[in-house]
């Protein structure tokens, strides 16, 4: 993102193949070892402000800079995990509140 081409620009990510959120988000509980998802019907008074479904799209970002995706999704998921497990006392702090 070191380039002129993208200065004032807004770029969206994405992946090769569309996940849905739901996809991403059980990847993430898998790699971490931990956790769960559970799915919560969405407010009916919320619906008309719903955008639906979302996909990211690398595009833009391919046209102005040449670049796309070289890790798959969930390979790059578990290397985050495996990130943030390796250096968890930096993240993730016992904070005591009086």
């Amino acid at each position: 993102m070191h380039s002129p081409a993208t200065d004032g620009e807004f770029f969206n990510l994405g992946s090769k193949e569309p996940k849905s959120l739901l996809t991403i988000a059980s990847t993430i509980v898998e790699k971490a070892g931990s956790g769960s998802v559970r799915g919560i019907p969405y407010p009916p008074h919320l619906k008309a402000i719903e955008i639906g479904d979302y996909i990211g799209n690398y595009g833009k970002l391919k046209r102005v800079l040449g670049w796309e995706p070289a890790v798959p999704l969930e390979q790059g998921i578990a290397q985050t995990v495996a990130y943030y497990k390796a250096h968890r006392d930096h993240y993730w702090q016992q904070v005591l509140y009086p």
